[in-house]
């Protein structure tokens, strides 16, 4: 954490980051097996790009240094939009696309892991990165289940508290599935 608050990488944190501090060394210690970290990649495009170094190389980081890395490869969100730093809707990928976008980067993170291990940055000991896909669950559950059990515990005013939801709506507008995208990844943490 010290490393990462020296490069600016934290901007928010909750807890804070003295509680962090005093926190996350003794879960480690105690409980490695079972405390994790995760960081989520929509597959949009069929490779990672610059935006998801940084993200990437800290998850690393936190596995290298005893927590469990997860990367969560968000096919079904990657369907349903992510309106976070875009002015405009994005464009709609097909299920086919996002499938072949999924299993790409989940090849080039697997490859990126196996490149640390042979360079001996990564202990041998250490178990691999999980690897999940949100389609697993978000495709077992239908439209009406999804909103009976998601939807009822949010607030669409903190929504619309959010800064990327009122940038849009002063200026494009964004439509409902992209709106409704924060109640995806809701879902995605608490499944995780």
């Amino acid at each position: 954490l010290d490393e990462l608050c020296c490069r600016n990488v934290i901007a928010d944190i909750f807890p804070s980051i003295d509680k962090l501090q005093t926190t996350l060394p003794k879960f480690i210690d105690d409980d490695a097996d079972t405390v994790g970290i995760y960081c989520g990649f929509d597959p949009t495009a069929s490779s990672l790009h610059i935006g998801n170094l940084l993200p990437l190389v800290t998850l690393l980081r936190f596995h290298m240094r005893g927590l469990q890395g997860i990367v969560l490869i968000g096919q079904a969100t990657s369907l349903v939009g992510d309106p976070s730093g875009k002015t405009t809707e994005r464009d709609y990928i097909s299920v086919e696309q996002s499938i072949q976008n999924t299993l790409s980067i989940s090849s080039k993170i697997t490859e990126i892991e196996k490149n640390l291990r042979d360079m001996s940055l990564i202990s041998s000991q250490r178990p691999s990165l999980i690897i999940i896909n949100n389609n697993d669950w978000h495709e077992q559950t239908s439209a009406v289940q999804f909103m009976t059990k998601c939807f009822r515990h949010l607030r669409v005013g903190d929504f619309l508290c959010r800064t990327l939801i009122k940038d849009r709506l002063k200026t494009t507008g964004l439509n409902l599935a992209e709106f409704c995208y924060t109640a995806f990844q809701s879902y995605d943490f608490y499944h995780l």
